[in-house]
């Protein structure tokens, strides 16, 4: 009978036709449910949410470019963000934005953090917004966390990352 053949292949070095070091995808490998690519943000700006104004606004040091090693890949983006929460009957809204563009579902008013004192309290809380995003491209996109305030009474001070004593990340995992 014939008998199982086996080769051994031995290299020094695999490079692509253009010179560059093969990623698994060049190689042809199945990469699909694997991590492609993580990258972590971290900052300590403190940013001063605005007040009465209803809208999203960009949080001061979370803006930060990441390029993905595939044109079709998911991003799941996690941020954890410290936070001072401060006034009667107040809180926060999170989203991130992938190119300035709002990926976070959003509904009026579907705050994700909320205090009801009967005064004008601090809280201090870590909070987690994660998102999952489809890539088109390989072009390096700019990521952000956004926030808003949740009740337009005047008298709210809510801070990310209060006198730059605290630090909020954000973590991008690439999943082939």
């Amino acid at each position: 009978g014939d008998s199982p053949m086996s080769s051994i292949l031995k290299v020094d070095t695999i490079q692509t036709t253009a010179g560059a070091t093969p990623s698994a995808i060049d190689l042809g490998l199945d990469v699909s449910g694997t991590i492609l690519k993580m990258h972590r943000h971290s900052w300590s700006d403190q940013y001063a949410i605005p007040n009465n104004s209803g809208s999203f606004a960009s949080v001061t040091g979370s803006s930060f470019s990441f390029t993905p090693k595939s044109a079709s890949s998911t991003l799941i983006i996690v941020s954890d963000l410290s936070c001072r929460i401060n006034g009667y009957q107040d809180g926060l809204m999170f989203a991130h934005y992938v190119d300035g563009s709002r990926i976070s579902y959003y509904s009026n008013y579907a705050h994700e953090t909320y205090i009801n004192t009967d005064g004008n309290n601090d809280i201090y809380i870590r909070q987690t917004k994660s998102d999952t995003y489809s890539n088109t491209s390989s072009s390096a996109k700019t990521i952000a966390v956004y926030a808003r305030d949740y009740r337009a009474d005047g008298g709210s001070d809510h801070k990310i990352n209060l006198s730059s004593r605290f630090a909020s990340a954000t973590i991008v995992y690439e999943i082939g």
